[in-house]
């Protein structure tokens, strides 16, 4: 797809304007990942947004897995907390991504600020449409039982 198409697929800034999601794509790096290739490992400490170009990813928390694909991202809270993964990401297939680093997310906070803080927004909306959701997944569920939402 390319940075531009990316970012205006991605769940994170789909609804940006165009000028906001060209300032963010200055930010991103090209990265590449053969299939049966580790993007990290559970444990692991780096601050790296990936936004998916192409390719699928699985997802391992413990026994729980998902598969990622193109238009959506992983790492967004290493860029405001640096603390080890919780989960592991193997490519399925050949992978390309548009990545934030550590060092380009710094830059981004002194040459953009404004974009820093709209992509801020961007991953807490993101968390808290999730936590709102309030159901665990099936199989992170206690066993025999189904999930279930809190009022």
């Amino acid at each position: 797809m390319g940075r531009f198409t990316s970012l205006e697929s991605s769940e994170l800034c789909k609804d940006w304007r165009l000028e906001d999601r060209a300032a963010l794509a200055q930010f991103l790096e090209k990265q590449e990942l053969k299939a049966g290739e580790h993007l990290f490992f559970e444990k692991s400490v780096e601050q790296k947004l990936y936004f998916i170009d192409s390719g699928r990813l699985k997802i391992q928390f413990g026994s729980y897995h998902t598969e990622l694909g193109p238009g959506e991202s992983l790492g967004e809270l290493s860029l405001v907390a640096k603390q080890e993964k919780q989960i592991t990401a193997t490519a399925l297939d050949l992978c390309l991504f548009w990545v934030i680093t550590e060092g380009a997310w710094s830059r981004m906070k002194h040459e953009a600020p404004e974009v820093a803080t709209r992509l801020l927004e961007s991953i807490q909306m993101k968390y808290a449409r999730l936590l709102s959701s309030n159901v665990a997944p099936p199989q992170l569920s206690s066993a025999g039982t189904e999930p279930t939402k809190t009022v």
